[in-house]
């Protein structure tokens, strides 16, 4: 994965290979990253972190979750994700979302950091 911010490359977080068909990255707010074997970029355009930040759950629970912007070429797609270990997400597969032929899993949260999943659509 070659990840870039504000137009520098920065090889210091590259994640290794899954398997053939998946990619765990580890992304911050605010970072580009291009999928390396892909046509696609990722850009975490927020993070909220509420548990972090000391929720404690409430009627509706912490609703930990980070904004991507994911582009191919010229088309971009807004995808919120929620963090799976936030209430109801894992069976109303909310920390799942499909861009451009691939699926996009939220794995973790932490502070404004997330760990994503992009495997092939097969």
């Amino acid at each position: 994965v070659m990840e870039t911010k504000d137009g520098d490359i920065n090889y210091d977080n590259v994640t290794p290979l899954v398997s053939d068909l998946a990619l765990e990255l580890d992304l911050n707010e605010g970072q580009n990253s291009r999928v390396l074997g892909t046509d696609i970029f990722i850009k975490t355009l927020e993070v909220h972190d509420l548990t972090g930040q000391g929720c404690l759950g409430g009627p509706l629970g912490c609703a930990d979750r980070a904004e991507f912007e994911v582009s191919k070429h010229l088309v971009r797609k807004k995808i919120t994700l929620f963090s799976p270990q936030s209430i109801g997400v894992k069976e109303d597969k909310k920390d799942i979302a499909d861009a451009f032929g691939y699926q996009l899993t939220l794995l973790s949260i932490h502070d404004k950091k997330v760990t994503l999943r992009v495997e092939i659509v097969q």
